[in-house]
């Protein structure tokens, strides 16, 4: 009998990938769907549907002990992700204790800050950004779940890109719409990036392999400058103009993002790699810039 998943989002950019990668190594896969037309999503993919609604976690926590596996990579993306986010965490948690299962929550890179030129592993200590300050307090809840017999673990992706989905798709659409792409300052500060798909595996790996209470980063081994990124995303925008703006420009343009602009992010996941044979392959961003050109050309 296969092992069961659950997923807080199979639709999601990071949850359908993750969703995807599961059920290609034969385990069923359940994910959360608020809406009729998500339930049908789902169902498309060949996934099961189980209804409830994230900002309301008693709607599906309950239901959790019938899955050997359960991972959170939802996210409401507005005003109140944090306290959705800390309330699902904490119900899962809870009906979860005692149970053995497993459970993966998804975190992100941001919680170790700038690290200024250092390379950051699991034993870093999180230096957040502001927008993320509340994620260090979930992951600690999250790690120290692993006494009450949970096999809690935490996952820390970086930039992810790819599938014509994610920041990079954002940032080509907003390069389109203003004529040229933008970067902060001398643009030198690194990026650390991870492919989607690469990412997913990552979750597979993690849930059969990994020890309860540990905490792992998905990047690929080397980062790349945020002015190369602006050039890459001029390239695929079809547009000539690449240009350095100030912070505070940043801002007005690009939102929450733009903190990225300045934050110079460079991340070891070697512990992956070692302790759960990990294996991110190389892509080239050119192309995968290029694949986002093309979708967002076709939903014009």
């Amino acid at each position: 009998m296969s092992k069961k998943v659950f997923i807080t989002s199979g639709t999601g950019y990071i949850g359908e990938e993750v969703a995807q990668a599961f059920k290609n190594k034969g385990y069923e896969v359940t994910a959360l769907a608020r809406t009729d037309e998500a339930v049908q999503k789902l169902q498309q993919h060949g996934f099961k549907a189980q209804r409830g609604d994230l900002r309301k976690p008693e709607t599906f926590t309950q239901q959790l002990q019938q899955f050997d596996i359960i991972v959170h990579t939802a996210s409401t993306n507005d005003h109140d992700f944090a306290t959705v986010d800390k309330a699902v965490v904490q119900s899962i948690l809870n009906n979860l204790k005692g149970s053995n299962k497993t459970f993966i929550y998804t975190s992100g890179a941001w919680v170790l800050g700038d690290t200024a030129g250092v390379i950051a592993d699991e034993k870093t200590p999180p230096n957040p950004i502001d927008i993320v300050r509340w994620r260090v307090d979930v992951e600690n809840e999250v790690l120290k779940a692993a006494q009450n017999a949970i096999k809690t673990i935490v996952i820390r992706p970086t930039l992810v890109y790819g599938k014509r989905r994610g920041p990079l798709e954002q940032l080509t659409q907003i390069a389109q719409n203003l004529g040229e792409a933008q970067y902060v300052g001398n643009g030198d500060n690194q990026w650390a990036i991870v492919h989607v798909e690469d990412l997913a595996d990552l979750y597979v790996l993690a849930a059969e392999k990994a020890k309860a209470g540990e905490v792992f980063h998905a990047s690929e081994p080397k980062s790349i400058a945020v002015r190369q990124v602006a050039e890459k995303i001029a390239q695929a925008a079809k547009v000539k103009k690449v240009s350095a703006i100030t912070p505070e420009e940043a801002q007005r343009t690009f939102g929450f993002l733009s903190v990225a602009f300045a934050v110079n992010h460079q991340i070891d996941s070697n512990k992956a790699r070692k302790e759960l044979g990990w294996n991110p392959k190389a892509r080239d961003l050119d192309k995968e810039l290029q694949a986002e050109k093309k979708t967002l050309a076709a939903v014009r």
